[in-house]
């Protein structure tokens, strides 16, 4: 069963926040994924993906779940992470992808 760790407000894997001790314990956090969403897009989103991406682990930022105050800073950093650091997705996409049940009803 894959474990799923979910933090707010604030959260960014470059300090020594609750979610960054966790994610060191590499026997702890099976496939080593992380899902990015959250404001602003171009500032904490961004940092925690960099952040992620240098750890080795595989970077989700989730296009319709980040925001920016001005929409062309949203667009480049979603191509930054898209060129160097992880892959774009949506909230569908994910849904769709972690969501689904293996085999004897488990959700991954």
């Amino acid at each position: 069963m894959r474990r799923i760790l979910r933090f707010t407000i604030g959260v960014t894997l470059a300090t020594a926040t609750p979610i960054a001790v966790l994610l060191a314990k590499p026997g702890d956090f099976v496939g080593k994924a992380v899902r990015v969403d959250g404001v602003v897009t171009n500032v904490c989103v961004e940092t925690t993906a960099r952040a992620g991406f240098v750890r080795d682990y595989y970077v989700a930022v989730v296009e319709d779940g980040t925001a920016a105050y001005v929409r062309e800073d949203h667009e480049q950093t979603l191509r930054n992470i898209r060129r160097f650091f992880g892959v774009v997705t949506s909230i569908r996409e994910l849904s769709e992808l972690w969501g689904r049940p293996r085999a004897g009803g488990q959700v991954t």
